[in-house]
């Protein structure tokens, strides 16, 4: 005969393994007050040929590629990064820009991100950018 603990602890199991499969509505609202985004991070290498990419040409082409495909605003932050160099088989060091993009998880966004990391990559011959996702809870606060 089957123990009352067994039946119950099926029970618990098959409901925390049906709760485990639901989907989860990304836009509603959440215990923040806010709304569940995206925040994707573009990891930008910030040198082509050993030789340093200026602010300067940093600055055009988030005129020309980034601000046009998110005008409502992003950030980003200069630091240092070490990465491994596929060809060469050695770790290189070099100075980075990280492209801070919180959005709304639509489709739309997500191909214009894609479309920002493929014109820095193509545009500056990197071998990969990095592109980190994660969801966000995000609120204005604007009082």
């Amino acid at each position: 005969m089957v123990s009352r603990a067994k039946i119950a602890i099926a029970a618990l199991s098959l409901a925390m393994l049906v709760t485990g499969c639901m989907s989860i509505d990304l836009n509603r609202k959440t215990s923040c007050g806010g709304e569940n985004w995206l925040e994707s991070t573009l990891y930008l290498g910030r040198t082509i040929n050993r030789e340093p990419i200026s602010d300067e040409t940093w600055q055009a082409f988030v005129e020309s590629d980034v601000t046009p495909r998110f005008p409502d605003g992003f950030t980003f932050l200069n630091g240092h990064g070490a990465w491994k160099n596929a060809q060469l088989g050695k770790t290189i060091y070099e100075n980075s820009t990280l492209l801070i993009i919180l959005h709304p998880d639509t489709d739309q966004d997500r191909r214009k991100i894609t479309e920002v990391a493929d014109a820095w990559r193509t545009t500056f011959n990197q071998e990969a950018v990095l592109r980190a996702r994660g969801n966000v809870c995000v609120e204005f606060i604007t009082e």
